[in-house]
């Protein structure tokens, strides 16, 4: 207290060893006068590290340490242990920080923060609030809450989908013939050069008359090459061989190309599976998390050492 600031009060957690906490408590259930003090030494060069402190008690020293508590606590009061209310300490009513007393130096915590909390279920809460967290996949995570769904319906739960375009190969009935080998000026032996050409297109070709060495035809000649337009005519105008593609007789309607079939299969989810394959992945992020934490460690210790 001084002439600027007013009293104020502050609660911080205390630990003993189990023969101090007992004698503590029975001078403080029989209404004893018990000689308490404690004296903290100077602020370690670490700000890692805990600061170190003094407990007396009854005449006894016992080293201590200060550190800070992962967890925000609540402090409440009693005063007839019937009735609690909230405190204000600090202004929030909240403990950040524990004094661990001990007989021997070794047994206390030497960082300025503890990894554990007050209850069981804070055990080791420093690394697992802080730990990096595995990507989830969304698909993964929509089909775990349909499951959850239909759980809670009582209906079974949907499937996954696939689907799948399979691309069957078309492949022509008949090859093309090879074409001859072209001499110097580009044409074939006789000067003619071979051309495949639809009969549409063959009346377009220069010349006035053209040969048909068709079977099927009876003319001799036409006055456009390809005028007949029968499979396998091969008419020549010009210096130029045609041959005819096959062309469908009328009244007939050309076979449509097969298309592309599409399979579905369906594939219930497994989530055994599912929750062993996030099990090996959450146990490789902690096996690495806590590799980095050893090395970490082991070099704050190095440093420390070649400090001292």
């Amino acid at each position: 207290k001084t002439m600027n600031k007013p009293a104020s009060e502050e609660a911080f957690l205390l630990r003993l060893p189990d023969d101090v906490a007992d004698e503590v408590r029975r001078a403080i259930r029989a209404g004893e006068q018990l000689d308490l003090d404690l004296l903290f030494g100077p602020e370690p060069k670490d700000a890692h590290a805990a600061r170190p402190a003094t407990f007396c008690v009854g005449g006894t020293e016992l080293p201590a340490t200060l550190s800070s508590l992962p967890t925000v606590v609540e402090v409440q009061k009693s005063l007839d242990n019937y009735t609690f209310f909230k405190s204000n300490v600090n202004g929030t009513g909240t403990v950040r920080q524990v004094i661990d007393v001990a007989h021997n130096l070794d047994d206390l915590p030497s960082k300025a923060e503890q990894p554990d909390g007050l209850t069981p279920p804070m055990n080791n809460i420093r690394h697992l609030k802080w730990r990096k967290r595995v990507p989830r996949d969304p698909r993964m995570v929509e089909q775990v809450e349909l499951e959850l769904e239909a759980l809670v319906k009582g209906v079974p739960p949907p499937v996954l989908t696939e689907l799948i375009d399979e691309e069957e190969e078309v492949t022509d009935d008949e090859e093309d013939e090879p074409m001859p080998p072209l001499d110097a000026d580009g044409a074939t032996d006789g000067g003619h050069t071979d051309i495949s050409c639809p009969p549409a297109l063959a009346g377009r070709l220069p010349g006035n008359s053209a040969a048909c060495s068709s079977a099927a035809c009876s003319s001799a000649a036409h006055e456009s090459p390809g005028a007949c337009g029968l499979v396998g005519a091969t008419v020549e105008s010009g210096g130029t061989r045609i041959k005819l593609f096959p062309q469908q007789p009328a009244g007939k309607v050309a076979p449509a190309q097969p298309r592309p079939s599409i399979q579905t299969h369906v594939t219930p989810p497994d989530p055994r599976a599912a929750a062993a394959a996030a099990a090996r992945v959450e146990a490789e992020a902690r096996a690495r998390e806590d590799a980095e934490a050893r090395e970490r460690e082991e070099a704050a210790a190095r440093e420390r050492a070649e400090a001292e």
